[in-house]
């Protein structure tokens, strides 16, 4: 009877285990694809940026003239140097965009090689993008929201790339936030089993 009680109860820890062990493996797994997915949407955002900021730096190159703060004008129509300023303010967000898409899908091949906690190492590089989709956001939110889009599509248009800038900002402050949490908790749980394992 002991024999018996003493078999139960050890079936019963293995089972335990195992249920454990299942649980963590689809916590890594359900881990492994948000990251995947909210990479994907990061992907999706920046080729959006580089795609409406692109379209009419080009048209400006093609027409000889610098692409200002209402998309393109000519430029006698302002001072040359607000509009130099403003043309590269247009170039940074291109780069940012590339920038970023670069990240993503470089986030999401290791999204599917390596193991989340492994990815979340690069919380910093996270943090440096974020800080550049801040700044981006910042400048052309500030410049755009509040105008007037009345007759005017190239304003509109340059509204929504700011707000696309805005959601960018967000989705990257996410998995920045996300990626450091998981790296101080995996460090303080490695600290945590190298006492437990010397004491």
């Amino acid at each position: 009877m002991f024999v018996s009680f003493r078999n139960r109860a050890s079936r019963k820890g293995t089972h335990s285990s195992s249920n454990g062990a299942w649980q963590g493996l689809l916590s890594t797994r359900l881990t492994t694809k948000a990251h995947f997915v909210i990479r994907l949407f990061q992907l999706v955002g920046a080729l959006v940026v580089i795609g409406m900021y692109g379209t009419y730096l080009n048209r400006a190159v093609k027409a000889d003239v610098y692409a200002d703060g209402k998309w393109v004008r000519e430029s006698d129509s302002i001072a040359p140097e607000f509009v130099r300023l403003i043309y590269t303010l247009q170039v940074y967000a291109v780069v940012v965009g590339s920038v970023a898409a670069v990240t993503a899908i470089l986030f999401m091949l290791a999204a599917g090689l390596l193991h989340f906690n492994t990815v979340a190492l690069c919380f910093a590089w996270d943090a440096v993008v974020t800080i550049l989709w801040a700044a981006l956001a910042g400048i052309f939110g500030s410049m755009y929201f509040n105008e007037r889009t009345e007759m005017d599509d190239d304003i509109a248009k340059m509204k929504i790339a700011a707000g696309f800038d805005v959601a960018n900002f967000i989705l990257w402050l996410i998995t920045a936030i996300w990626s450091a949490l998981a790296f101080f908790k995996g460090r303080k749980g490695a600290l945590h089993s190298a006492k437990t394992s010397s004491g």
